[in-house]
């Protein structure tokens, strides 16, 4: 049960950094396309 809860946990944290660093991205793919 604790290794099921760690590797969720870190699932929750690979994809709030994933979505984090996808916004700073889109913001940087817009700003030099704009």
């Amino acid at each position: 049960m604790e290794s099921l809860i760690l590797v969720l946990v870190g699932v929750l944290v690979a994809v709030a950094t994933y979505l984090i660093l996808s916004k700073q991205l889109l913001r940087v793919i817009l700003g030099t396309a704009v």
